[in-house]
This record gives structure tokens, sequence and C-alpha cells, in this order.
């Protein structure tokens, strides 16, 4: 009786654990998703200028 009792504790900290770290990895994706918007936000029209410039460059 004893292990049976040992065997469901088990699993229940082993689905526990699964749902802390998928929690945690879900929440990873959605932050990195945020950083790269805010950083397309601020820093990609100045990498769209220099390319701009450099295009007028070979051009001329």
């Amino acid at each position: 009786m004893e292990e049976v009792n040992l065997v469901a504790e088990a699993l229940k900290f082993m689905f526990l654990g699964m749902g802390i770290v998928f929690s945690f990895l879900i929440l990873l994706v959605y932050i990195l998703q945020m950083q790269a918007k805010i950083i397309q936000k601020y820093f990609y029209p100045m990498e769209q200028s220099k390319s701009a410039t450099s295009q007028n460059n070979t051009k001329g």
C-alpha cells in the first residue's frame, strides 16, 4: 500500500514540475516576441535608412 502512495506522489510531483517548466517556456516565448516587436519598432528604421544610403552610393 505504501508503494502505491509513493508512486502517486511521484506522478503528482512529475506533473507539477512539467507544468511549471511548460508555463515558464510559454512565458519566455511571449517575452521574446514582445522584445522582437520593441526592437523592430525602435531600431529597424535606422537599419533601413543605412541600407537606403548605401544603395544610393552604389548607384551614383
